[in-house]
């Protein structure tokens, strides 16, 4: 979006929109209304679908009374396809809250979550919704655990068969102590009822995290203190609820220091990748490890650094790269406020970009609520909050697997209206791009809303250019721009008026070719109906010349074809920038595309080389060939082919040669090989043209073979030639030579040899130019032999 005005209008458009929100939505400037039910809606968690679209889980306040649990599934489109504002998960009595959510497989969900219903002492429950938005496992889910302890939030990992696993802290004793369920597909607890101990080690275990191991089972983590500061462990249950590890679990770091804000992802391979924070060298420093399905460390003892800054690291999250190692992102403070950097470690545990981390975003104001997913090609999405327009919003950056940033510096607005956007949720789209939902302030209260991001950082309600193609069979003279719709040009949504096609000029050459009123301040005032012609300012140094308006008809996508300003070369493909921007009934509320650039080259082949002949030569031996030099000038060269079969068709297999010049010499002929040609010319993109052809009768004869041992002069080679030949003469004993070159006035042209040279075979090399550097012109030439008693003259062609 542009301009300025952004924030207040949108809001307002957005409030219209949403009075009557149609069940039936699609993505929205600043976002899709997921729930806009009363009361508070916050806390989100998200999951892909699996077909493109996501699940959203939150914690909700509708009822005035106490929190209870509702999702609602998008699929890609921004389609809400369950109950408007949500199915409820859980209304029990009581607080249901600290919700989580995994996949089950087949396109719904199940959720885990700290259920109040049966008093002060919290317990541990469970719901699967299906894809249809029906929930599976009673009205209020089943327990997970009932047992009267004291809980900490819950966490949960598929089991890959359509149920979960769940681990979680609870102060059975005196101590937290680390517990895990497994539930099955039909909402059946598989272990021992009220968990099976994962570990019970003196003092606590705390903060648990949880992956799939990939087999049924999992991999939990959690920060323990047995040793008397919070250390780092972690235990493997297999698919029956039996530790797979040393008894109290398998060290991950034991640092004297504190570890926190522990974060895990699976590797892939039975085992996990986990990052902390700890303050072991003076400093909070982010660290990761490595643990294999069989309870050894694969990394560094205590952890790999990820940053080699002094500055605090603080709240890593992490993801995978896909290629067995992690990506990490983390709070900064080496500016002074929290900015936030990003970190790439392999599989072997080496740190793979710049040693104090790739920025994501380091502006001033801070960057809050960070989290992070992988982008299925080695970089990874990340969102946060920051507070650049006075309120918290949510931006977004794609990190390449570089380490580069990939979108606009300092991340892309995913939504930018009055009021706070926090708590910000990620996952991916099934396409490349990802889902951001959040927990929205901009009517006053709690609201759920989305939005969807596109690979190339688009946000939906920008046009996108899916290219900009050469129009065929033309001598490079037209262009076809080719755009996908603004997601807000689509049915029941009337807020796409029409496009309009932008190419971009040096600012001097778009004023003499659209001359007209520049359009203030980079404001395309083009309403509908627009003919023309305008410029728009643009920034350094150049300026964008209008050149279509085209009606929205609530299509996917649009085409226009534009007359090129240039033909494409050799030396110069020709590029040209376009832009389109879809417009609204306000002037101020316009949305522009990422630029894109194509060329147009030239389709048509050249004319068929004319003239062909072909003269034997014996010295040196072989067959001169020459034709007439094609005009076109983006000629780039000849090919040449033979074969002895008279009919035969030219083929990558039978291609000799690709002179440069309309003659060449092929010192593999000779009268008894019955060699036929086909010639051909071919353009700088390719073009090949028809074919002259040569056939053994048509070869002259040419000079006899000289005696052994006597000065003779050989025909030039090649003849005719452009710019170059080679003259070959034989001596039959010493002294003095002459070689010269005359034209057909008999003036001499150029002197080649004037002096003594030895007995034996000589070449000299005429390079088409005249006494004094100058280009002979196209003709014919006569060169003279001269060495004691011989003298021979032999003519020759110049063919410019």
């Amino acid at each position: 979006m542009n301009g300025n005005w952004k924030t207040s209008i949108l809001a307002g458009m957005c409030l219209v929109v949403l009075a009557a929100p149609p069940l039936g939505a699609v993505w929205m400037p600043d976002g899709l209304p997921v729930c806009t039910a009363g009361g508070t809606q916050q806390y989100v968690e998200m999951i892909p679908d699996g077909d493109g679209g996501a699940i959203v889980v939150w914690s909700d306040h509708r009822g005035g009374v106490d929190d209870d649990i509702y999702a609602q599934r998008i699929d890609a489109t921004g389609e809400v396809l369950w109950t408007a504002d949500g199915v409820a998960l859980c209304t029990a009595t009581g607080a249901q809250y600290s919700q989580r959510v995994v996949s089950d497989g087949a396109g719904g969900a199940i959720v885990v979550w700290r259920d109040n219903r049966n008093g002060f002492s919290p317990e541990i429950y469970a719901q699967r919704v299906n894809a249809a938005g029906n929930v599976l496992w009673g009205a209020d889910g089943v327990a997970v655990c009932a047992v009267a302890d004291m809980f900490n939030r819950p966490w949960i990992a598929p089991d890959g068969a359509g149920g979960a696993i769940v681990a979680w802290e609870c102060l059975r004793d005196v101590d937290y102590d680390i517990y895990a369920q497994r539930v099955s597909a039909s909402g059946v607890m598989q272990w021992t009822t009220g968990g099976v101990i994962v570990c019970d080690a003196k003092y606590d275990q705390m903060n648990a995290r949880i992956v799939s191991d990939g087999a049924g089972g999992a991999v939990v983590a959690w920060i323990d203190d047995r040793n008397g500061n919070d250390d780092l462990y972690a235990q493997r249950i297999d698919a029956s609820g039996a530790a797979q590890w040393a008894a109290g679990g398998a060290p991950l770091c034991v640092a004297a220091a504190d570890q926190e804000s522990v974060d895990m992802i699976a590797d892939g391979s039975g085992g996990a990748i986990v990052a902390w924070d700890d303050p072991r060298t003076g400093h909070d420093a982010a660290y990761a490890q490595r643990i294999d399905d069989k309870g050894d460390l694969l990394w560094t003892a205590s952890g790999v650094p990820l940053c080699s800054t002094t500055a605090n690291q603080q709240y890593p999250r992490i993801a995978t790269d896909g290629a067995g190692g992690a990506i990490v992102v983390w709070h900064d403070s080496r500016a002074g406020n929290y900015d936030a950097y990003v970190q790439r470690v392999s599989a072997a545990g080496t740190v793979l970009w710049a040693g104090t981390g790739m920025p994501v975003c380091t502006l001033a104001v801070g960057q809050y609520y960070i989290e992070i997913a992988a982008d299925g090609e080695g970089g990874a999405y990340v969102t946060w909050n920051d507070v650049r327009g006075g309120d918290y919003d949510v931006f977004a950056q794609r990190i390449a697997a570089s380490g580069a940033a990939r979108w606009t510096a300092d991340g892309v607005a995913i939504c930018e209206v009055e009021g706070n956007q926090t708590d910000a949720a990620l996952v991916l789209d099934g396409d490349g791009g990802a889902m951001v939902a959040w927990d929205d302030l901009r009517d006053g209260n709690h609201d759920i809303y989305a939005r969807r991001v596109s690979p190339a950082g688009l946000l939906p309600d920008q046009p996108l250019i899916a290219g900009v193609l050469d129009v065929p069979r033309d001598q490079g003279g037209k262009l076809t721009i080719h755009w996908d719709a603004s997601a807000c040009d689509v049915l029941p949504l009337t807020e796409i008026t029409h496009y309009s096609v932008w190419r971009r000029l040096s600012a001097p050459v778009a004023a003499v070719t659209a001359p007209g009123d520049d359009a203030a301040g980079g404001i395309p005032d083009v309403p509908p109906g627009f003919e023309g012609p305008a410029v728009r300012l643009g920034s350094g140094g150049y300026s964008w010349e209008w050149l279509a308006t085209v009606p929205a008809r609530y299509v996917e996508s649009y085409a226009f074809t534009a007359v090129s300003l240039y033909d494409s070369t050799g030396a110069d493909p020709g590029w040209q920038h376009f832009m389109v921007t879809a417009h609204t009934p306000l002037q101020y509320l316009f949305f522009d595309s990422p630029v894109d650039s194509g060329y147009s080259v030239d389709n048509l082949s050249p004319a068929a080389p004319v003239g062909a002949v072909a003269e034997q030569s014996y010295v040196p031996e072989g067959l001169n060939l020459a034709w007439e030099e094609n005009a076109e000038p983006d000629l780039h060269h000849y090919a040449i082919y033979r074969e002895t079969d008279p009919g035969f068709e030219p083929s990558p297999e039978n291609l000799v040669a690709t002179p440069g010049e309309a003659a060449w010499f092929d010192a593999e002929w000779r009268w008894d090989a019955g060699y036929s040609y086909r010639i051909a010319a071919v353009d700088v993109h390719g073009n090949e043209s028809g074919f002259a052809s040569v056939s053994p009768e048509g070869v002259t004869g040419g000079d006899t073979p000289p005696p052994a041992g006597a000065t003779f002069l050989a025909q030039n080679v090649p003849n005719p030639f452009n710019p170059r030949t080679v003259i070959a003469f034989d001596l039959g004993e010493a002294g003095r030579v002459s070689l010269r070159v005359y034209d057909v006035a008999g003036r001499l042209v150029a002197t080649l040899v004037d002096g003594e040279r030895p007995a034996g075979r000589h070449r000299v090399e005429w390079n088409g130019r005249i006494a004094g550097g100058a280009t002979a012109a196209s003709g014919v030439y006569f060169y003279r032999l001269d060495a004691g008693a011989f003298g021979e003259t032999k003519k020759m062609i110049l063919l410019r």
